[in-house]
């Protein structure tokens, strides 16, 4: 299903930016157990950048996203200020050095732990552009080339999906061991770079769940098959659970899948979960999905207000 996401849904996420600090709480809440926790903290700063390094082709209506360790721009993090963490250069042509080039304006914005940078106009077509991430122990280089238009559509993929389950023991995810599913699916494709959409896997279904759970995002490969996560303690395991796929690129356009996918991890069987009616309005869980890309809605938003 696609959501109709440049008016009605805009204007809410306009009017009700709390709702994503709740979801966020919600998320923090759940009974399910984080995905990609790790025994170790990962070093302080970016640990990952849209569009991604190399990228050709990238619609001249993108901005850069940039995600941080979990809580950096929160009370406990290094307190910096967001708008001096990164920095976007103008080039020159496609596949010409980046070490210099002219700084490109645009405005910061902060949402749970993902910066955003917003160009104040459109980018130069077939550009190349640069720049970096900053933290205080690592970096990221910034690096893509431009195509020669906007995005002009959602992104699309293959809502058929298989799961798999299996008993694991203790790990980083789940201290006292339980199940580990895999979602996959095939490669989504876009008018932008495949490199720069994002699969989201949402759990909808499980004992304990107050509410759809984003519980896995992976970077979208141009070929092959994507692999997504989701880890379930005994107690989890022991009833049936649901997800639900979605795509979002480069500039906040989402399409998700029109099913859910439910499936006995213990006993690895899979059935027919519900069929969702496609709606343009946010209702039920299109809205907790909006919401929980609010990240990229709203910097779409607020670029748009800029022009």
């Amino acid at each position: 299903m696609r959501l109709a996401l440049r008016t009605s849904i805009v204007g809410s996420l306009h009017r009700a930016r709390w709702a994503w600090a709740v979801l966020v709480c919600v998320a923090a809440l759940s009974p399910i157990t984080s995905v990609g926790a790790q025994c170790e903290d990962p070093p302080v700063g970016p640990i990952d950048v849209l569009p991604a390094v190399g990228a050709p082709g990238v619609t001249t209506d993108a901005w850069v996203r940039v995600r941080y360790v979990e809580g950096y721009f929160g009370p406990d993090g290094p307190g910096r200020d967001p708008a001096s963490e990164i920095t976007l250069l103008r080039c020159g042509a496609c596949g010409v050095s980046c070490d210099s080039g002219t700084p490109v304006t645009g405005h910061v914005e902060v949402y749970d732990d993902d910066l955003f940078f917003v160009p104040d106009a459109p980018l130069e077509p077939r550009t190349q552009y640069g720049g970096e991430a900053r933290g205080p122990e690592t970096s990221l280089t910034l690096g893509f080339c431009t195509g020669s238009s906007a995005d002009a559509s959602p992104p699309s993929f293959a809502t058929e999906i298989r799961v798999s389950s299996e008993e694991v023991g203790p790990g980083c995810e789940l201290p006292d061991g339980g199940f580990r599913v895999g979602v996959f699916a095939g490669a989504a494709s876009d008018d932008g770079p495949g490199g720069s959409l994002e699969y989201l896997l949402f759990l909808t279904r499980a004992d304990g769940l107050a509410a759809p759970l984003l519980v896995d995002r992976v970077r979208n490969f141009s070929a092959g098959e994507i692999t997504l996560r989701l880890f379930l303690d005994g107690a989890q395991a022991a009833s049936p659970v649901c997800v639900r796929l979605g795509v979002v690129d480069g500039v906040g356009n989402v399409t998700m899948s029109n099913v859910e996918e439910c499936f006995d991890p213990v006993a690895s069987v899979a059935f027919q979960g519900c069929t969702i009616e496609a709606r343009t309005e946010p209702v039920g869980l299109p809205a907790l999905v909006t919401l929980a890309l609010g990240t990229l809605l709203v910097s779409r938003a607020r670029r748009r207000s800029t022009r």
